[in-house]
């Protein structure tokens, strides 16, 4: 088995490094938060810290970092990097 995570081996083999960071912005009560992103998996639940909403990916998005984050998970910032050379 394997440790390191998917996108990192991605990564390995350019030179790009995806950012971890990510606003998450609540659709509800607009409530925006810093949080940083996993790198082993997608993220499917998270709860608004101020208004308690729990958000789901939106239907087509992986995570709630690519629904309602100011930067996408670090899997599909790796995708966009590969699709653009």
């Amino acid at each position: 088995m394997n440790s390191v995570p998917t996108w990192n081996r991605c990564v390995k083999k350019m030179p790009f490094e995806p950012k971890l960071q990510s606003t998450l912005t609540c659709p509800h009560c607009g409530h925006a938060k810093l949080e940083t992103m996993p790198t082993d998996a997608c993220q499917w639940y998270y709860e608004c810290s101020a208004c308690h909403t729990l958000l789901k990916p939106e239907t087509g998005d992986c995570c709630v970092f690519c629904s309602y984050g100011s930067v996408p998970c670090p899997s599909v910032q790796v995708q966009q990097q590969q699709q653009q050379q």
